[in-house]
């Protein structure tokens, strides 16, 4: 703060962003009495904000936010001329009534605070210039005011997600013209949308009403909000048919609700549909032929009642990153013109009728792959040897079909898997909107979400998406052996080969694998002895090696004392703890120890590893309530 002594007292704009200032505002406030701008965002000031802010009668701008500033909002009335006050993702508790008395305020963000107690009438009763209000994510934040209360100010921007705003739809919106930015996520809001709120904001771009309990139907919105970009509705309890949308939308996110009916409105010639998700809903009938969706960047129609065929003009959407077609009724094959799709990264079409052999252009074409997820289909044959091209691949499920054939012997090809760290926690997709003069007018980034089975249950990934490595081939007809070099793939969590017709013994080197969690090798025809490097497996939570022709003792190590008889049991030539049939001195282990190659696993190279990394997956099983998707640019 010293060096500051020697700037002018008659500063009028001061601008000290992402400067890692610490401490407390008095020093600077004292020294410069002139501002009107006071710009400090993004530092380390870590105390209440002091009183003699409130002594800057110039002061125009204010922005406090991303600092850890503790305690309540001061008194500030004495700023008489302020217009903006960012203090946003602090630590304040509290808001006075006195913020009301900023009548030239237009801007107010006070979101992702921890904010306490009732905003009412009384705070914001004379702000009679305020455009823009942020309230999000202050979760213990009520927001009180009358049904019949006519706010004096008119809105452009409204922001109160993951407040407590509800039960009722608040009915002063009725008094507001000018909105082009609402957002009531998870607010706690119930009953049906007012027919009135349709028809009174038609320049509204951005709606955000998802996670909450609302209800009723949703009219064609192509003339009524002729501006919108965005709109999520997710997690509802909205009927009815899909509404059509105007054809300069960007997002639309309709998923978990009770829509019913076709989905023809996807003939409509969108200009920018970067984001489509339909998920969860009762929609019917077969995929529409006309995919004229040229901006596609995410399309999730998953878990549905759609029926026939995928038609083989999906091809056409040569910018879809994300395909979900997941719990419905489909039947054929995965068409070929997929194989034009050169920039899908996800691929999800399990629990439906589909059949024929794995396309080799899985891997050939499309070599960015990220996610392939074939599960609960009547895929047969063999698995292509291309899907080994497929260096970015992290999520290989193929179970639950009839596929035959031996394991790819180059599986060890799987770049991805076989490195220990992930290079990213969540997948996301970028979209762009770029006008006539070549400048990006808007982006949307998504955040991708998948539905795994994971230790025998299914659960919603997305906040740590990226960082999941697992092979999925349970429930086929596969044979031959575990071919050795698939335990280079030691950046896998989950490897699952149960349920087929799999012989020969377990690798005797799978205990390079050592991010392993999850390892199920059950029901299929193994032999030989159980590895003693299996012991090593520190991460290892779930094991099962039942139902097969293993024989000898179970190896000891510290962390395979955790795991119980059904592990191993259906191996009636296995011997040991936690078995009930004690080792003869034939069936004792002639050398425990491992080779020299194997040497290099010690105790001191798990702890390098970070714990921490498999506490906070195994601690994520069901999606966070968040945004899925973000829109910007940001407005401060």
């Amino acid at each position: 703060m010293n060096n500051l002594s020697c700037v002018s007292h008659s500063l009028e704009y001061l601008n000290l962003e992402e400067n890692h200032i610490g401490g407390s505002l008095t020093d600077i406030v004292a020294k410069f009495a002139s501002l009107r701008e006071l710009r400090l965002g993004r530092n380390k000031l870590n105390e209440s904000i002091p009183g003699a802010v409130g002594k800057l009668p110039s002061l125009v701008l204010l922005d406090l936010s991303w600092n850890k500033i503790t305690g309540s909002v001061p008194d500030l009335f004495l700023l008489s001329s302020l217009r903006e006050l960012y203090l946003s993702h602090n630590q304040l508790t509290g808001v006075t009534e006195s913020i009301g008395r900023l009548s030239k305020l237009e801007k107010l963000y006070l979101d992702f605070n921890q904010l306490e107690g009732t905003i009412a009438e009384a705070h914001l009763s004379k702000l009679l210039k305020l455009r823009e209000l942020d309230l999000s994510y202050n979760t213990q934040l009520h927001i009180r005011v009358s049904s019949d209360w006519i706010p004096p100010f008119q809105l452009d921007l409204i922001r109160f997600t993951h407040c407590k705003l509800g039960p009722q739809f608040p009915n002063w919106l009725r008094n507001q013209n000018n909105i082009s930015e609402l957002e009531f996520s998870a607010s706690g809001i119930s009953g049906n949308v007012p027919s009135w709120f349709w028809e009174q904001l038609p320049g509204l771009t951005f709606l955000n009403l998802s996670y909450n309990d609302i209800g009723g139907n949703v009219p064609d919105l192509s003339k009524k909000m002729t501006d919108l970009l965005c709109i999520d509705l997710a997690t509802n309890k909205f009927t009815g048919p899909v509404p059509r949308f105007p054809t300069s939308v960007i997002t639309v996110d309709l998923s978990n609700n009770m829509f019913s009916g076709t989905i023809s409105f996807i003939c409509d010639n969108f200009d920018y549909l970067g984001y489509l998700d339909l998920s969860d809903n009762r929609l019917s009938g077969e995929l529409p032929h006309c995919w004229t969706l040229r901006s596609i960047v995410h399309l999730n129609l998953g878990t549905n009642n759609f029926f026939g065929e995928i038609p083989d003009s999906i091809g056409s959407l040569q910018t879809m990153g994300m395909l979900h077609l997941q719990n419905n009724h489909l039947t054929g094959e995965l068409p070929q013109s997929l194989a034009n799709c050169k920039k899908l990264r996800v691929i999800n079409v399990q629990s439906n009728n589909l059949s024929g052999e794995i396309p080799e252009w899985i891997g050939s074409n499309i070599s960015d792959i990220i996610i392939v997820i074939l599960k609960s289909n009547r895929f047969s044959g063999s698995i292509p040897s291309t899907i080994c091209q497929l260096k970015e691949l992290q999520i290989l499920d193929l179970s639950e079909n009839k596929i035959s054939g031996i394991i790819p012997k180059c599986i060890n090809n799987l770049t991805a898997m076989t490195e220990e760290e992930s290079t990213m926690h969540q997948i996301k997709s970028w979209y762009f909107q770029v006008d006539d003069q070549g400048e990006v007018k808007v982006n949307a980034s998504y955040d991708e979400t998948a539905v795994l089975m994971w230790k025998g249950r299914q659960f919603e990934y997305s906040s740590i998406l990226g960082m999941v490595k697992s092979i999925d081939l349970s429930s086929n007809n596969m044979v031959g052996e575990i071919p050795v070099v698939i335990t280079s793939l030691v950046g896998l969590h989950g490897l699952n080969l149960s349920s087929n017709n799999l012989t020969g013994s377990i690798p005797l080197r799978i205990g390079e694998m050592r991010a392993l969690n999850f390892l199920d090798l059950s029901i299929n025809d193994l032999t030989g002895e159980i590895p003693a490097s299996l012991s090593q497996l520190s991460h290892l939570g779930v094991l099962n090696l039942s139902y097969n022709n293993l024989s000898g003792r179970i190896p000891l190590g510290e962390h395979s004392l955790t795991f119980n008889n059904r592990s191993y049991i259906g191996n009636h030539g296995l011997c040991g703890y936690p078995l009930t049939d004690t080792c003869s001195l034939e069936e004792l282990p002639r050398d425990s120890t491992l080779s020299d190659e194997d040497e290099f696993i010690t105790p001191e190279f798990y702890v390098s590893m970070g714990i921490s990394f498999i506490s906070a997956f195994l601690g994520v099983s069901a999606l966070i309530l968040n945004r899925r998707w973000t829109y910007g640019p940001l407005r401060y």
